[in-house]
């Protein structure tokens, strides 16, 4: 029984050093850390977050801008223009510029934001003030911005004012940071 038990330990210590050795070559092998995105010349874009297939429309990285986390919609052909619009409490889009979060009130606790998406329109990235906690309110007028940048006429949106969940929209130029397309994934 003695040596039925030591003969059984010698082999499960053999197995187990095994299991380690490979163990040690696979993870010496694989990549490390998550996956990135990176321009053409290998500049770090961000930390990269699949919607589909690899780089396509509906991806997103994760960029630091300004100290804050952005998630940026991107592709092989670099930033993805997606449009958006900006809306004002006055009825002549003038002052603070916001973001739609919502309609009405916050649905939770307002609270700032993490970490949050943008939109870029041309070379200009638009994001939400992830200092400013969402809050509601009486939206008199808006514009929209065109991906490509172009920003329309001021539009009233109607009487009464509508109720929506915004926040206040930052702005950065995306020009700034010498990424050059096309992305990868690496």
């Amino acid at each position: 029984m003695t040596h039925h038990r030591l003969s059984l330990m010698k082999s499960l210590l053999f197995a187990v050093c095994f299991v380690a050795m490979l163990a040690a070559t696979v993870c010496r092998a694989a990549p490390t850390g998550p996956a990135i995105v990176a321009d053409r010349r290998g500049n770090v874009v961000g930390q990269y977050f699949p919607a589909g297939p690899k780089l396509t429309t509906g991806d997103f990285a994760l960029l630091k801008i300004e100290g804050f986390r952005v998630f940026l919609p991107v592709s092989k052909s670099g930033f993805v223009q997606s449009g958006l619009s900006l809306l004002y409490t006055a009825s002549d889009c003038s002052g603070t510029a916001y973001l739609f979060v919502g309609f009405g009130e916050p649905q939770a606790e307002p609270e700032p934001l993490t970490v949050v998406a943008a939109g870029v329109a041309g070379t200009t990235l638009y994001f939400p003030d992830p200092t400013i906690p969402t809050e509601a309110l009486t939206i008199g007028s808006g514009q929209g911005v065109a991906a490509d940048g172009t920003i329309s006429g001021c539009s009233s949106l109607g009487s009464p004012p509508p109720l929506y969940s915004v926040v206040p929209a930052l702005k950065f130029d995306l020009s700034k940071l010498g990424l050059v397309p096309p992305f990868r994934i690496r």
